[in-house]
């Protein structure tokens, strides 16, 4: 602004300030929520950040990065939540299984299911491991023993084997004989059954080998 003076008398002028405000932005929060606040001023005293006020599933609270904000601080500040995943004990349930492979394992929420050792079982194929009995619910591992989804659930837990029942293949060399040969194929299960009895002209059937 200009001044005018007509009696050479001395002015003083004063400087006019306005506080600025800065703004505190959080990161990484999952859809928790917390009291923390979103700006500060040069003013502000020291500011410590609490924990949030509620947590995602499958996390405990860790800490913010950083934890405070000193007092005579300026500039916008993005704070960041860090969170530690929980973890599940996992029940390997065998399910009849043979031969016991891994039987419990510890799963990490959002990661990828462990590596784990197949059970077996005589005359049937492994089918992964399952939430529900006979492949029912939601699948864990693959048949071959590798993670088929990430681990999504807290709190310990029982996963069960699903059991593929294989069927055999009978395949009859008659040696020149003929008739109708069944069955064709079989499984674990199947009851005693009797082979079927060829024929070849000029010769009595001796049997199978």
């Amino acid at each position: 602004s200009n001044l005018s003076s007509t009696d050479g008398a001395t002015v003083t002028l004063y400087a006019q300030w306005e506080l600025e405000t800065y703004t505190i932005t959080y990161d990484n929060l999952k859809g928790a929520t917390h009291s923390n606040p979103t700006t500060y001023t040069i003013e502000s005293e020291i500011i410590t950040f609490i924990a949030p006020t509620s947590k995602p599933t499958g996390y405990t609270f860790a800490n913010w990065s950083p934890a405070s904000i000193a007092a005579g601080s300026t500039g916008d500040v993005t704070v960041t939540a860090n969170w530690t995943a929980s973890t599940s004990e996992v029940t390997l349930s065998q399910e009849e299984a043979t031969e016991k492979g891994t039987t419990s394992v510890t799963a990490t929420y959002g990661s990828a299911m462990p590596a784990i050792t197949k059970p077996s079982r005589t005359g049937y194929t492994f089918g992964g491991y399952y939430t529900g009995k006979n492949g029912a619910g939601t699948q864990y591992y693959k048949a071959d023993g590798t993670s088929a989804t990430t681990w999504n659930l807290e709190g310990a837990q029982t996963l069960y084997a699903k059991w593929e029942i294989i069927n055999y293949t009978i395949t009859y060399n008659t040696n020149g004989g003929s008739g109708t040969m069944t069955p064709t194929s079989y499984t674990i299960e199947t009851a005693t059954f009797d082979l079927p009895t060829p024929h070849k002209t000029g010769y009595t059937f001796a049997g199978w080998y």
